[in-house]
């Protein structure tokens, strides 16, 4: 792999990676994020919506992969936007998965459907301790698997068209660039977690949380 100062393309997670759930970036986060924007281009990948994004992550002339890449805005226009076509499938399999955890709450973004079983406004510690090593939510999908379901964030799971490495992989393909040219960041690239389904597409560097980033960032 190239080492992470030739790249020319970098693409970050955002909840868990440049910042905390549902949470604003820290002003040094931006700040860091401003200054690298200068050498490389900056791309933020998230299940979030595209509104919520450019609120987490209000950095100018960075391109937005909302809804895991099912929409993506770019130099002030949307590239393209999928849609998720099985939903009231999809439905019935949430409502299978939640029947043990009644704060559980299910949000229709457009392209996707996400469920937080712990629900999405729920105390900062609960959310993070309800599952931080992802084992129960993997356990739910091996029990019962669904091809559009991925295990994202803290306390949720994301069904969506299309993950985000094969977005990453029809933007690359359609701007042609090269795969070695770029990097993906993020807290969740072990097999099920959302983050994974980049490995193999590009180059990918694992952080912790939001304080590795800034670490990592730092370097660049």
């Amino acid at each position: 792999m190239n080492n992470k100062n030739e790249k020319k393309y970098i693409f970050f997670d955002m909840d868990g990676t440049l910042t905390e759930s549902r949470q604003a970036a820290l002003p040094e986060m931006i700040f860091e994020l401003e200054r690298i924007k200068e050498k490389y281009k900056i791309f933020v990948a998230s299940g979030a919506e595209l509104k919520r994004m450019m609120w987490q992550v209000p950095v100018s002339g960075i391109t937005y992969f909302a809804q895991n890449g099912n929409e993506v805005f770019e130099d002030g226009k949307l590239l393209w936007k999928k849609e998720l076509p099985n939903k009231k499938e999809i439905l019935e399999h949430i409502e299978f998965l939640r029947a043990e955890y009644p704060d559980s709450e299910i949000e229709d973004r457009g392209s996707q459907l996400v469920v937080s079983f712990t629900g999405f406004y729920a105390d900062f510690d609960i959310k993070n301790k309800f599952d931080p090593d992802r084992k129960i939510r993997m356990e739910m999908l091996k029990k019962s698997p669904h091809p559009n379901a991925y295990v994202a964030g803290t306390s949720g799971i994301d069904y969506i068209p299309f993950t985000k490495g094969e977005n990453i992989q029809h933007y690359i393909t359609e701007k042609n660039i090269h795969p070695i040219d770029c990097l993906y960041v993020g807290d969740a690239l072990e097999p099920g977690a959302n983050d994974y389904t980049v490995c193999g597409i590009i180059p990918t560097f694992a952080v912790k949380n939001p304080t590795d980033t800034l670490k990592f960032i730092k370097q660049l």
